[in-house]
């Protein structure tokens, strides 16, 4: 996936099934991190049907535009999965790397 982040100033995270409805990141190093991990995936093959992402994650530009994925990722996972909401049939797996970034960045 080709994302920029430039253009994003904030992303809002939903946690599924806790109380937290929303972490907010205004930080371009958090940002950054999201996005590379975005472009650093590798999509999976075939189609995918999945269960709801573990996080809803939107990316909030300038001008008020929201780009959103599903992420999974858990504490047990060695590499995160991420679904852009515009196309639920395309799964792409994030790198070990990045998904330890992600996971640290959440648990903070």
């Amino acid at each position: 996936m080709g994302f920029s982040y430039q253009a994003s100033v904030a992303i809002a995270i939903q946690i599924k099934g806790t109380e937290k409805v929303g972490l907010y990141f205004f930080s371009g190093l958090e940002i950054k991190a999201f996005v590379d991990a975005i472009n650093t995936s590798k999509r999976m093959k075939g189609s995918v049907d999945m269960p709801e992402g573990d996080y809803d994650l939107s990316f909030i530009s300038l001008d008020g535009t929201l780009d959103g994925f599903h992420i999974w990722i858990s504490e047990e996972s060695l590499a995160g999965t991420i679904i852009h909401i515009t196309d639920t049939e395309a799964a792409y797996k994030l790198t070990k790397k990045s998904t330890n970034t992600i996971r640290d960045i959440l648990s903070d």
